[in-house]
């Protein structure tokens, strides 16, 4: 109920959109309960005036008056003119109820398409605010079938089944009145499997959501391998990893076929049994009509009339399984998003304090530990960086140095300690402003399908072209226009595969030097540029940058020289800081990479 109570409110501001198209459409179908009374007609009150047959005329009502005074109205008396009129009558009925039917299904559609949208916007935008640490728990896969396929069946739900509910209950409750209307006993008769129906449509409702909750959940995993192996292809193929991949896709889609099995098999039982008590109804009614058509208990074309009815009483007790179906998908779909629509979005204090720059940078006994992990990424950590200066850090795989950074930009919260900028604790900050003020370069670049012009200027699309071609010119870009034939305005293929590694680096540094930030992080971002290319790129912006407050991480000593101070951590503590020849008496790690970058230099000399 809680999920239907969501699926109601989704749909509460287009509420007047849906109550005009349900009155429509209930019209519509009052015009459609009028049809067998035409049938009615003609056997009982038409057919008999120039058969000389003795037969039983039904029971009269107001509708029947009406349509045996338009005959008597606007016929010459002939047996086919009476027939032209009833067909005229019956034209107009159905030209009528189309028209109610067709203006209830478009507003709907109209409706449900606004709803839908106002759903993919709330849920990408909640998305937008959750926290890095949500984004850890689950897959992208996981989040892209929520965003579309679950979206989509909810709004099969509201435009279709929906209505339908309304649609279904207004035939039956329509069909059942005139069938009572006619003659109790066969009313009762044609109604009769109506518990039986309810009661399996209700059993099978509640198996459909346990079974397509599952069924959505192997999707989750499915999809997550496909989004994984198409992001990592390039990886895939270097190692020739193709079979094992086929493998791992198909032993996913196994458990999923299971599922689906168990889903179609679920359907297999329940389908022919509600058509089995369906059709018994029809056969024991049709029977007993033409019983009480012999006995001259009721008319011909009472029985034609009720014949029409309890076929229409049959179709909506037919469908009350599929409308239970797509109700149950529909709710196991909202309850999937709003676990997103739930999570605890990132706090961000609007109201807080606003500095005009950041300049220092202090962690003091700083600890954070990874959810689900046992040991402290940071480990007590305590460090300054005064105004101005270049700071390197250096550090063995795991020593916290992103992680450090993680937590300056506050995409995690310290479980201990304070880190302060400008003597002031971070917390005290807004989180977009500190962000904008604080410019990450990663190592792993990320681009977006867009020209090279339009990455480089995705946080500042005002910027003028000059501008982006400076920050181009500072990130040692300058070669695009001779490599690429359209220049900046190359398109970039999905996360900038079209470019190498080093002109990926460069783009996302060009990106972040167009924001001109504060502070100024490097992770690493020349991992993937020659001596001479990184020697160029750090010239340019020791030029630019040397009065900005500048921390650099890198595993190349080719840095050291830029550096004011070096950091060394180890252990998410600070193991040696200082300058070169200082860490080099204090740090063995530092020692280690000193010493093996020498060899390999050496050696490089010699070959050359």
């Amino acid at each position: 109920m809680k999920n239907l109570k969501h699926i109601f409110s989704l749909i509460n501001p287009w509420r007047f959109s849906f109550i005009s198209s349900s009155v429509l459409l209930i019209i519509g179908i009052f015009f459609r309960m009028l049809e067998p009374k035409i049938f009615q007609v003609a056997i009982d009150y038409v057919a008999p005036l120039f058969t000389n047959s003795d037969l039983k005329t039904g029971k009269l009502d107001k509708v029947l008056e009406l349509m045996i005074y338009l005959v008597e109205r606007f016929s010459s008396g002939s047996f086919i003119s009476m027939l032209l009129v009833l067909a005229a009558v019956y034209l107009i009925i159905s030209v009528v109820r189309a028209s109610f039917v067709f203006s209830a299904k478009a507003i709907n559609a109209s409706a449900t398409e606004y709803a839908t949208e106002r759903l993919r916007n709330n849920l990408f935008a909640h998305i937008q605010r959750l926290p890095m640490e949500y984004f850890s728990g689950i897959s992208t896969g996981e989040l892209i079938q929520r965003s579309t396929g679950d979206i989509e069946t909810i709004r099969r739900f509201i435009g279709n089944q929906l209505v339908e509910v309304l649609r279904l209950t207004a035939i039956f409750a329509f069909s059942s009145y005139w069938l009572l209307k006619g003659n109790v006993v066969f009313g009762l008769i044609a109604i009769c499997a109506t518990p039986l129906i309810a009661i399996s449509a209700i059993i099978f409702f509640k198996k459909e959501q346990k079974v397509w909750q599952l069924h959505e959940d192997e999707a989750d995993k499915l999809n997550a391998i496909t989004q994984e192996n198409i992001a990592g292809i390039r990886v895939v193929k270097a190692f020739a990893q193709e079979e094992q991949e086929k493998e791992k896709f198909e032993k996913q889609n196994q458990r999923k076929l299971k599922v689906a099995l168990n889903h179609a098999k679920l359907h297999t039982v329940f389908w022919p049994l509600s058509d089995f008590l369906v059709h018994g109804q029809i056969v024991l009614s049709v029977l007993v009509g033409g019983y009480m058509v012999l006995m001259q208990t009721i008319s011909l074309g009472e029985l034609v009339s009720f014949f029409t009815y309890i076929i229409m009483v049959a179709w909506p007790l037919r469908q009350v399984g599929r409308t239970l179906s797509e109700m149950g998908m529909a709710l196991v779909a909202m309850d999937r998003i709003q676990h997103i629509l739930t999570a605890k979005e990132e706090e961000n204090e609007f109201d807080q304090m606003n500095l005009e720059t950041f300049e220092t940078i202090e962690f003091k006994d700083v600890y954070y530990k990874f959810p689900k992990e046992s040991d402290y990424a940071l480990n007590g950590l305590s460090l300054k960086v005064a105004k101005g200066e270049t700071i390197v850090l250096l550090g063995a795989t795991g020593s916290g140095k992103s992680t450090m950074l993680k937590l300056l930009l506050r995409f995690y919260e310290p479980e201990k300690g304070q880190i302060l900028l400008n003597g002031i604790d971070v917390k005290q900050f807004d989180k977009s402003v500190l962000r904008r003020k604080i410019g990450l370069v990663l190592q792993d670049a990320f681009l977006f399908t867009e020209t090279l012009l339009g990455n480089i200027a995705y946080a500042q699309k005002k910027a003028e072209k000059e501008d982006v071609l400076e920050a181009a010119a500072w990130a040692g870009l300058l070669e695009v226009e001779n490599i690429f034939s359209n220049g900046y305005e190359t398109m970039v293929g999905e996360k900038g595969v079209t470019l190498s590694g080093g002109q990926k680096q460069r783009v996302s540094l060009a990106r972040t030097l167009l924001q001109d930030p504060d502070i100024l992080i490097l992770d690493d971002v020349t991992s993937a540029l020659d001596t001479a290319t990184e020697g160029s790129v750090l010239e340019e912006l020791n030029a630019k940058w040397k009065y900005k407050t500048t921390l650099i991480i890198s595993h190349r000593l080719t840095v050291v020289p830029y550096a004011d101070r070096i950091m060394v951590l180890e252990n998410g503590k600070l193991n040696a800081e200082g300058t070169h020849e200082e860490v080099l008496k204090k740090s063995i790690f530092y020692k280690k990479i000193h010493e093996i970058q020498n060899v390999l230099e050496s050696e490089i000399d010699e070959i050359e």
